[in-house]
């Protein structure tokens, strides 16, 4: 048998793979959303969610009002998802 070099295993990986499960499902291959922990966005800076803004045009927000995570409890988790414009913004119309 063949024993693997490394394992990856701890506490990031099991917040990871219960956010996974948790998660909404991804809708299409061009459906962009990237899960976070709150500790995660915390440490985005805003010169980076500036970028992420003018340039692809995703926005930071939290998702809903948290999930339950086994092991964890109640975490409030944030994704980057693409601006979605207001219905009422049409310009000048």
């Amino acid at each position: 048998a063949v024993c693997p070099r490394f394992s990856i295993f701890g506490d990031t990986v099991n917040t990871a793979s219960r956010m996974a499960s948790t998660a909404r499902p991804v809708v299409s291959r061009d459906d962009i959303f990237i899960h976070m922990t709150e500790a995660a966005a915390a440490g985005l800076q805003e010169e980076t969610l500036e970028r992420l803004r003018g340039v692809y045009n995703l926005v930071l927000g939290p998702v809903g009002c948290g999930m339950e995570i086994k092991g964890k409890g109640h975490m409030q988790t944030f994704s980057l998802e693409p601006v979605t414009p207001h219905p009422c913004d049409f310009g000048d119309a």
